[in-house]
């Protein structure tokens, strides 16, 4: 599906009928992102994540899973590591990044809180790479970032980012990624001039409410959502370790179940559009501001 296709849908007048379920079928027929959880667990207690709203069980993705989905992702999709968890917990970390990066028609991508990038885990990305490596780094010194991200320590990371840089050699791209609060806003200048300078590429995101499973006035201002249509959705494809199609990484209970991997990607893809065409919103989108819902790019 083309990008003028996608223009041209977006340029019609709001309020025609049919314009948004038309928009969701050419989603439908983009390359989608097709996000993995490795793993569900966490060594870290950050601040702008809800994980102690988790009802899901804890688990780790096997390789047998990873390998369904990997091979069942349409041509040109973008894989992504992440899920609710930290990856490079899993215990094949090894195994699971070569079955992971093993396909050369579609782009690949990890993100990491970094805390775990040296031994074995250091070892793996730089032989076997993704296209992105993208760590988490929610502040410009020890005090904003140790603040957030608890449990990690901001020396510890700094070093292993470098190291991470230099054992990739520029083979890899190294992102980091921001989450704009209402405690940082003020340090994202130097967060990205300090992390350009060593080599890296800096995204910034708004802190959000998770699917309404953070609330913190000190972090950031709620905001309900307006939208009644969400493109996360029909773009993105998100597997719990299990092997389970979630509506979306906010469902934190496991109860927007649209099938399992092994239902085929057809199958998937088909669940996802009969939803669409409803019009139904799931419970947790009520109470969603993520900024994504309403963006057409990403």
């Amino acid at each position: 599906m083309s990008d003028d296709a996608i223009v041209a849908v977006t340029s019609v007048a709001p309020g025609v009928p049919g314009k948004e379920a038309l928009l969701a079928e050419l989603l439908l027929g983009w390359p989608p992102l097709v996000d993995t959880e490795w793993t569900n667990r966490c060594n870290l207690h950050c601040r702008i994540c809800p994980r102690q709203a988790l009802r899901r069980p804890s688990g780790e993705m096997d390789e047998a899973t990873l390998r369904q989905i990997v091979a069942a992702a349409p041509s040109g999709s973008r894989l992504v590591a992440c899920g609710f968890g930290e990856p490079t917990l899993h215990p094949d970390f090894g195994r699971m990044l070569a079955r992971f990066t093993e396909r050369g028609d579609v782009t690949t991508s990890l993100t990491t809180n970094g805390t775990r990038l040296d031994g074995a885990v250091l070892a793996a990305l730089i032989t076997t790479p993704p296209d992105v490596i993208t760590v988490s780094v929610n502040g410009a010194g020890a005090e904003s970032y140790e603040k957030i991200m608890r449990g990690a320590c901001f020396a510890l990371l700094q070093e292993r980012v470098r190291r991470l840089l230099e054992g990739l050699g520029g083979r890899s791209r190294v992102e980091i990624a921001v989450t704009r609060t209402r405690t940082n806003a003020g340090e994202i200048p130097s967060i990205k001039a300090y992390w350009e300078g060593e080599g890296a590429s800096v995204q910034v995101s708004d802190c959000h409410s998770r699917g309404g499973f953070l609330y913190d006035p000190e972090l950031y201002r709620f905001v309900p959502p307006v939208a009644e249509h969400c493109w996360i959705f029909p773009r993105i494809y998100f597997f719990s370790w299990n092997g389970d199609l979630l509506a979306c990484c906010h469902d934190l209970a496991g109860v927007t179940r649209l099938g399992h991997i092994s239902a085929g990607w057809p199958s998937l893809v088909e669940c996802k559009r009969s939803i669409l065409r409803s019009g139904c919103l799931f419970d947790l989108c009520r109470s969603c501001d993520d900024p994504l819902r309403g963006a057409l790019g990403g």
